[in-house]
């Protein structure tokens, strides 16, 4: 059996603490560590196309991947995974779009997996949308968002999934008439600010968390959501971290 964490959406700068994961990951001792995608927040390149490249806040882009290579440095402490997958996702999308419009500017602009020491580090990248099968669960960053999308999901790829990009955890689960077969969608919680400033103080679904997979050797699995409440939780194995 394979054990699996999963992280979405820090958006670094405005990312939670992650001592309590940290502590609970030594205690799991995942074979497979997943970021999700939008690990970085990349703020300042927010609108890049309706900007002059010289308006654009380097500084504070270097400082999200100075934080991203804190964060990541200290998710391999005491670590032995098997497998390592990092996927780009639409926030980090916008260093790649712009140094693609911008290509005299490479030497300006961060590269991901570059600075990231990604390759370094062994992870595999992905791109937004890429579905990587864990078993029978397929893994992406995601990109519906619509108040249904876990069942929009479910319908249009007819596998399991699980994915990011809404910050809200969510579940469907549609059962087929012939075979019996299950097909289901999650949609997991994630690791940044549940109060962003730009929607104003306004209710949202946003919840902290991380999912957990025991992955079978027959590709089966068992997920667990673990919703944090003021960087605290308990653990699928009953222990609270905070």
């Amino acid at each position: 059996m394979k054990k699996i964490l999963a992280l979405f959406d820090s958006q670094i700068p405005y990312n939670i603490d992650f001592a309590s994961i940290n502590e609970y990951r030594k205690d799991l001792k995942p074979d497979i560590l997943i970021i999700g995608g939008d690990f970085l927040d990349c703020e300042a390149l927010f609108g890049w196309h309706n900007k002059s490249p010289d308006k654009i806040n380097w500084n504070e882009i270097e400082d999200e991947f100075c934080i991203g290579n804190s964060i990541l440095d200290s998710l391999e402490i005491e670590s032995k995974y098997t497998e390592k997958h990092f996927w780009i996702g639409n926030h980090e999308q916008r260093v790649e779009d712009f140094t693609k419009a911008y290509s005299n500017m490479k030497n300006i602009a961060p590269n991901i997996i570059k600075d990231l020491r990604l390759k370094e580090r062994k992870y595999k990248v992905h791109k937004q949308n890429d579905l990587v099968k864990f078993g029978k669960l397929y893994v992406y960053h995601g990109d519906y968002y619509g108040t249904f999308h876990t069942r929009k999901n479910v319908i249009d790829y007819e596998r399991n999934l699980l994915y990011g990009h809404v910050h809200s955890p969510q579940l469907y689960t549609k059962v087929t008439p012939i075979g019996s077969d299950i097909h289901m969608a999650c949609a997991a919680p994630c690791l940044c600010s549940c109060n962003p400033e730009w929607l104003k103080g306004k209710p949202n679904g946003w919840v902290n968390g991380f999912v957990v997979i025991y992955l079978q050797d027959n590709g089966d699995f068992n997920l667990y959501i673990v919703n944090m409440i003021k960087g605290s939780f308990v653990a699928p194995n009953g222990k609270e971290y905070k």
